[in-house]
């Protein structure tokens, strides 16, 4: 089984490529290891898990990587016309969750292109999907584990989830309104400016805890608004942060929540963070990001040749060049996150805020959905009706896919 998470290096490594690109047929080697391309072309079946939160084109981006890794690692063309090279594909998601982001370059590449338009950013608008629909079984899973224990909880959050819940349902929700829950407990808000607000509060009761700050190390001409956290981080010990990578060594994934224990200076080198989750402790090492800038280029011989696919297309390859490095500890304070962060993550506690009021879809049953039991969720303020959000297009094709099978 080749199990391809969206956090993890197949998607980000092929994040750049648009399936309008010139030409499809892209010397992968040179982007993916032998033994990746020998894990996607020789597995039974792949396994893609949250793949609604997948733009449509990445869907289509994954189709390309497995007919390329099958093209070049076995020369296999026989199935180069059918969905994923004819691979067992098992795609998991809750389309009710939030939605993939949409911003206007998107728009701008896969909205308004003549060559190619999405009718949305949603997985199953991908070309994949449209053009392949008698291909597709869909299957829903019914058993709800983590609010097993509670089944009223569980109710209502299938209710909101789905957009059936009444005035009654809403109202045993905001029976939660400022009920008492730890003081350590965390705080999801819709946006990061209130995230930040409530993080620095919080960081300020940190009475007689020496006040750390630290500057990322950054190139000349790196732009501001790609800065993977704010300039500056100001940390205690006792604060709690996210911790914002996936650890090689493996001691912990990106989004995690830590508890920061001490900052030790050494003389020798930069300072090193101490970090505690479940009363065992960890050292973080500052992280650094490259923005690689990459294009496509034709494949030459000795001769300075093209060299042509079976086809006949010339085949192409990808070259790159870091242009800009940041360097930093990878960590924010999270007393307080957003509710995007908290997406795929299970807390003991949460107090929610929604501030005014949610602005996107499924943001209010993702807060509310983020504990085993209804009883551990405070409200900071009241869930309005408005704030019960679905996606339209996504409660179209549920309603189709469930019918259907």
């Amino acid at each position: 089984i080749a199990a391809l998470n969206i956090w993890g290096w197949t998607v980000h490594s092929f994040f750049w490529l648009g399936v309008n690109d010139p030409d499809p047929m892209v010397e992968w080697s040179n982007r993916l290891k032998p033994e990746r391309m020998k894990l996607i072309a020789n597995a039974p079946f792949i396994v893609i898990d949250e793949v609604s939160m997948l733009h449509a084109n990445v869907v289509d981006t994954i189709d390309k990587i497995i007919k390329n890794c099958m093209i070049l690692y076995h020369n296999d063309w026989q199935y180069e016309n059918l969905p994923f090279w004819w691979k067992v594909i098992l795609f998991v998601w809750d389309m009710f969750q939030l939605p993939p982001v949409v911003t206007d370059r998107w728009n701008d590449k896969f909205v308004n292109n003549k060559l190619i338009s999405y009718e949305s950013a949603f997985f199953f608008d991908s070309m994949a999907f449209v053009n392949y629909q008698d291909y597709i079984l869909t299957t829903e899973l019914v058993i709800n584990y983590r609010q097993w224990a509670d089944k009223t909880s569980a109710e209502i959050l299938d209710k909101v989830r789905e957009w059936t819940h009444t005035y009654s349902d809403i109202a045993k929700v905001n029976s939660r309104l400022k009920k008492e829950l730890p003081e350590d407990t965390i705080v999801l808000t819709t946006t990061n400016k209130n995230a930040e607000k409530i993080n620095k509060l919080r960081l300020a009761k940190l009475i007689g805890k020496q006040l750390y700050s630290f500057v990322p190390k950054v190139d000349s001409g790196y732009p501001k608004n790609m800065y993977p956290i704010e300039w500056d981080l100001q940390i205690k010990a006792g604060a709690q942060v996210m911790l914002l990578n996936n650890d090689q060594e493996k001691r912990w994934v990106n989004w995690s929540i830590w508890e920061i224990v001490s900052v030790i200076d050494y003389w020798w080198e930069d300072e090193h963070i101490i970090v505690r989750i479940d009363w065992e402790e960890f050292t973080v090492k500052k992280n650094k990001r490259d923005y690689v800038d990459k294009m496509v280029i034709d494949v030459v011989d000795d001769n300075g040749n093209p060299v042509l696919w079976p086809t006949g297309k010339p085949q192409t390859k990808v070259v790159e060049d870091v242009i800009w490095s940041y360097i930093q500890y990878p960590m924010k304070l999270a007393w307080a996150i957003t509710i995007h962060k908290s997406q795929w993550q299970t807390f003991k506690n949460v107090k929610i805020d929604m501030e005014w009021w949610a602005f996107a879809d499924a943001q209010a049953y993702v807060a509310l959905s983020r504990c085993q039991s209804l009883d551990w969720v405070s409200l900071l303020t009241w869930i309005k009706p408005d704030d019960i959000k679905v996606n339209k297009r996504v409660l179209s094709y549920y309603l189709k896919t469930t019918c259907k099978n």
